[in-house]
């Protein structure tokens, strides 16, 4: 089950902004964070799987080390993303 944050589509957010939504995100719900653009962010180390980021930009994102198991992507653009 989505929990939901109102973000615009393609709203720009930093590290840590995504690491306080995670920290915040009630045991057993997702985030959603669908069509944010998290473009060039280095979220390594992360436990995105929390995360809702259906039709999100990861491009150019650093998700090295990040748990991204269970992680809800469809149709995220992870071009050039490692």
């Amino acid at each position: 089950m989505y929990f939901a944050f109102l973000y615009k589509t393609m709203a720009v957010l930093t590290r840590a902004e995504i690491i306080e939504i995670i920290n915040t995100t009630t045991p057993g719900k997702v985030a959603d964070l669908r069509g944010v653009n998290l473009d060039g962010l280095d979220l390594s180390g992360l436990e995105i799987k929390k995360l809702g980021l259906d039709r999100a930009s990861l491009e150019n994102t650093n998700l090295s080390n990040a748990n991204l198991r269970e992680a809800l992507i469809s149709m995220a653009n992870l071009c050039s993303a490692y």
